[in-house]
């Protein structure tokens, strides 16, 4: 665990949009494998392992929550405190995927 460099914070920076769409939409576009593999990169870095795949959507959506909030502490306080706000974040924080409407067939008619 090192100090953050300039890249990251240029990267994290860069897609802080898909952060503020989970908030204030409860969804994510522009999702692309690659930010996955650098948000996952640096959650593993920073903050610790984890068992996210991008094909999930949830585990998409609580891994930019998790490494934004992180970042975001990182930024209002020093290191140590932004691990201890990580660590009082937990996994009940993740956005409800609603769910979907069966269309079922209609009833028959009771002629």
């Amino acid at each position: 665990m090192g100090i953050i460099n300039d890249e990251e914070i240029k990267f994290l920076e860069d897609n802080r949009y898909l952060y503020d769409m989970i908030t204030k939409a409860g969804y994510c576009r522009n999702y692309t494998r690659e930010i996955y593999e650098g948000l996952s990169a640096l959650h593993n870095k920073y903050i610790e392992k984890h068992n996210f795949t991008h094909w999930c959507n949830d585990c998409r959506i609580i891994l930019v929550k998790n490494v934004y909030r992180w970042y975001d502490s990182l930024l209002d306080k020093n290191y140590n405190d932004a691990m201890e706000v990580f660590a009082s974040i937990t996994n009940e924080d993740a956005v409800p995927v609603p769910e979907k409407k069966k269309r079922g067939r209609k009833p028959k008619s009771q002629s």
